[in-house]
C-alpha cells in the first residue's frame, strides 16, 4: 500500500510539473489518463505473451490464452476458437498442457516467469522514455509517466506472496518453496 501511494504521487508530481512548465493543463491530465489506460491493456497483453514465448521454449502444449476475458483455444480438431469468457479474478491468464512427464515442473516454472521478463522488459522502455522524453509532452505523458503500471504488474507477479501470481508459481516449482514439488 505504502508502495502504491508513493508511484501515485510520483505520477502526480510529474504531471503537475509538467502542466505549470507547459501551461497545458488539460492535455497533460488527458494524455496522461489515457496514457495509464493504454498502458494497463498492453501491459496485459505484453505479460501474457511473455508466458506464451517461454512455454514456447520449453515445448508446454497451449491450453488457452486469454486476455480481458477474450479467450484464445484449440477445440478438439486443432482449429483455434475464440469466445469471451469475463473473469472477475484475473485480466490475463494463459495455460498450457505438458507434453512429457520430464522436467514438467522445471518448464512450467520457467514458464511462469515469461510474463514478468516481458514485463520487465517493458518497463525498461517506459521508464527510458520517462528520462528521455521529457520535451515531448505528448510521448512523456502517454508512455514515460505511466512507466508505474509494468512496474507494479512486475513487482506484484515476482514477489511470491500469493498463490494467484507467478513469483509464487516459480518459487514453488523453480525453488522448492514452502509447497514445492
Amino acid at each position: 500500500l505504502v508502495f502504491l501511494v508513493a508511484l501515485a504521487l510520483f505520477v502526480i508530481y510529474f504531471i503537475n510539473a509538467l502542466a505549470v512548465k507547459n501551461g497545458q493543463t488539460f492535455a497533460v491530465i488527458g494524455f496522461s489518463v489515457l496514457g495509464l489506460i493504454v498502458t494497463y491493456l498492453i501491459t496485459t497483453i505484453f505479460h501474457e505473451i511473455g508466458h506464451l514465448v517461454v512455454g514456447a521454449i520449453c515445448k508446454l502444449k497451449l491450453a488457452y490464452f486469454k486476455v480481458f476475458g477474450l479467450k484464445f483455444y484449440r477445440n478438439e480438431s486443432g482449429k483455434v476458437k475464440v469466445c469471451f469468457e469475463p473473469d472477475g479474478n484475473a485480466f490475463g491468464e494463459t495455460a498450457f498442457i505438458p507434453t512429457t512427464s520430464n522436467g514438467v515442473a522445471t518448464k512450467i516454472g520457467f514458464t511462469a516467469l515469461g510474463g514478468p521478463i516481458f514485463t520487465l522488459i517493458q518497463t525498461i522502455i517506459q521508464f527510458v522514455i520517462l528520462l528521455t522524453c521529457f520535451n515531448n509532452t505528448v510521448v512523456f505523458c502517454l508512455f514515460g509517466l505511466s512507466f508505474v503500471i509494468p512496474l507494479y504488474v512486475l513487482l506484484i507477479n515476482v514477489i511470491p506472496f500469493s498463490q494467484n501470481y507467478d513469483g509464487y508459481l516459480a518459487f514453488t516449482l523453480l525453488l522448492g518453496g514452502k509447497n514445492g514439488l
